[in-house]
């Protein structure tokens, strides 16, 4: 999990993986994005968690206040401030998007992070059934080169604002 580059070719040296989990969303896909070649040279699958961003770019955060007391998304710097500020003018950029294809915003950035490539498979989580019907509908929603290039120029690599864990939490991140 979190692995880079480097230490997914030693490891695989030791035991052959079959799999690496990293966070992989439209906002924050960098660390993946350079991991990424690798996996693919050594056959390995990408198995990307919270591809919808902690809900980020699922439409239903807006400002701090649709975080409930207790959340521990309220600890994390993209959910800060002008952090969040930023990282919603994306969403809303996303949202409009979402609205010309016929989806939701959530489907919109599945349906890009699957067209990212087969051995991408992406787990976000949900604790409601229609969340989980609306996340296996995007699979079906079509996205042309175009809309795949659009999508990833709304919100390019680095666009998303803010750390994506608490700072001592990074420390594990990408090693």
């Amino acid at each position: 999990c979190e692995a880079s580059a480097q230490t997914v070719r030693r490891a695989h040296t030791v035991h052959p993986l079959a799999a690496l989990q990293s966070e992989y969303s439209l906002l924050y896909r960098k660390d993946a994005e350079e991991t990424l070649p690798t996996l693919r040279e050594l056959g390995i699958a990408f198995v990307a968690y919270s591809p919808i961003g902690r809900s980020l770019l699922a439409g239903t955060i807006h400002s701090a206040n649709d975080l409930p007391e207790g959340d521990r998304r309220r600890d994390h710097p993209r959910f800060q401030g002008e952090n969040l500020t930023k990282n919603v003018g994306i969403l809303q950029k996303l949202e409009g998007m979402a609205k010309e294809k016929g989806c939701t915003v959530a489907q919109l950035v599945l349906a890009w992070l699957l067209a990212q490539g087969s051995d991408i498979v992406p787990i976000p989580g949900t604790k409601r059934v229609a969340r989980l019907e609306e996340n296996v509908a995007a699979a079906g929603i079509k996205l042309s080169a175009d809309d795949v290039q659009r999508i990833s120029e709304t919100a390019p690599v680095g666009a998303g604002a803010g750390l994506r864990y608490p700072e001592p939490q990074m420390k594990g991140v990408n090693i």
